[in-house]
């Protein structure tokens, strides 16, 4: 499967949701989101395991801050 997964974070739940609809509207992708704030470090440490442990193949990673 030649798809993308799409793997987007915020601390912002309804404009991460709403990005998320949007991009999955727009085309054939895959997206996961997670609600974190990167500020607080056990909770980074914690969305950090689970993404690793859902998606132990990522290829790429992009931070827009």
């Amino acid at each position: 499967n030649d798809q993308s997964i799409l793997i987007l974070l915020d601390r912002d739940a309804d404009g991460l949701a709403r990005v998320a609809d949007a991009i999955r509207a727009a085309g054939d992708v895959t997206v996961h989101d997670y609600v974190v704030d990167l500020a607080d470090r056990s909770a980074t440490d914690a969305v950090v395991t689970r993404i690793m442990r859902q998606h132990p193949d990522v290829n790429l990673l992009f931070n827009n801050a």
